[in-house]
């Protein structure tokens, strides 16, 4: 027999069963079970935050990142944004391409964007603007097959088109009806470098004006007199021949 606390007895241990039941009973409960979102009809999984790598002969040359991935019986993943970052062979990036929604070919590993859709080379400073950008993985080109916007040198170039197609560098683009614009910025000019005469920069109020004496200017001297008016008039006729002889007239 275990002997207990003086006084121990049926009496105690019943009160000492009664006093676990009661805390056990004041236990705060588990949280209910916090019911999972359904997936879509056709959706087989859905994974949040999606980064994935493509390779081509154990080369990275892009990678495809989302908020939401939602994997299809047919073999499509749609997104929810979608982003695709292309790399050269040495892994450097060479564009950004960002759309509100997407769908990525496991098969083919071709990719569309929709929406909003924007491609950022940062490199040579371009941003196209459309709302339709397929990637072809087996070409390694991208399409567009809705109007386009394109800027270049911080917005100063501008191009527009109906359709394009180009590498994922955004090196070689091929524009369809395409128009542009550009407007001229004056910038001013740098300052001289330290030390150098400033005075040596060209002045455009040091232009001297044209010599005087270099213009050729016609000598008074030899410029003739006009013509003598009297000589320019014609005489008067002589009276004298024109008068009749008087004696020869007579018989």
């Amino acid at each position: 027999m275990i002997r207990g606390w003086p006084g121990s007895g049926p009496s105690v241990c019943r009160s000492a069963i009664l006093v676990a039941a009661l805390l056990v009973a004041c236990a705060p409960e588990d949280e209910p079970p916090v019911a999972l979102e359904v997936l879509p009809d056709g959706v087989d999984m859905a994974i949040i935050d999606m980064d994935h790598f493509l390779t081509r002969t154990g080369v990275r040359r892009a990678r495809l990142r989302a908020d939401t991935a939602e994997f299809r019986a047919d073999g499509e993943i749609h997104l929810r944004p979608v982003q695709l970052i292309f790399y050269d062979e040495q892994g450097n990036e060479l564009s950004v391409v960002n759309g509100d929604r997407g769908v990525f070919n496991e098969m083919t590993e071709d990719m569309v964007a929709t929406g909003s859709v924007v491609a950022l080379d940062q490199r040579d400073d371009q941003r196209l603007v459309t709302t339709h950008i397929r990637y072809e993985a087996e070409e390694d080109r991208l399409y567009g097959d809705e109007p386009f916007t394109l800027y270049r040198d911080g917005g100063d170039t501008v191009l527009e088109g109906s359709s394009f197609e180009t590498d994922p560098g955004l090196t070689s683009i091929v524009m369809f009806d395409s128009s542009g614009r550009t407007s001229q910025t004056t910038r001013p000019s740098p300052p001289p470098p330290p030390g150098e005469d400033s005075s040596a920069a060209a002045d455009t109020g040091s232009v001297a004006p044209p010599d005087s004496a270099a213009l050729a200017l016609p000598d008074s001297g030899s410029v003739e007199p006009p013509p003598d008016t009297t000589s320019v008039g014609t005489a008067p006729p002589d009276t004298t021949s024109a008068r009749p002889d008087s004696t020869s007239a007579r018989g």
